[in-house]
């Protein structure tokens, strides 16, 4: 039985049919993929069509592979941002007192200043 190393991975032959996927070339179904993820099958295949995770189908199978070490990084990649969105802090919103006024104009003179709003209606025009 012959062993070929493809781009794909690692596929023995015999008789010129796939007999054997080697799995030991760092690669991980999509039932790991999920897992690891916590994410749906759809939001896989938007990460290989996103170019996020390769995905490789030996010949004559219908189901593929897909690489542990992408599937890695992307979950660290997430794992940081839901770590970040745990880290904000908390917004308190209170009734503005008599105390607010002078802040909140200068605020609003910031935000909607009459030469911004002028500029705003030339582009629109």
């Amino acid at each position: 039985m012959a062993s070929v190393k493809t781009r794909r991975g690692s596929f023995c032959w015999s008789l010129g049919h796939v007999v054997k996927w080697s799995r030991s070339d760092g690669t991980i179904e999509i039932k790991e993929v999920k897992e690891k993820l916590n994410i749906s099958g759809a939001m896989v295949l938007n990460y290989v069509k996103q170019g996020k995770i390769k995905h490789a189908v030996p010949p004559g199978r219908k189901h593929g592979y897909y690489l542990e070490k992408d599937v890695e990084k992307l979950a660290s990649e997430l794992q940081a941002f839901f770590d970040l969105e745990e880290e904000t802090e908390n917004t308190e919103f209170t009734v503005a007192t008599a105390a607010d006024i002078p802040a909140c104009i200068a605020l609003n003179r910031e935000l909607f200043d009459i030469k911004n709003t002028e500029a705003v209606k030339d582009n629109q025009r």
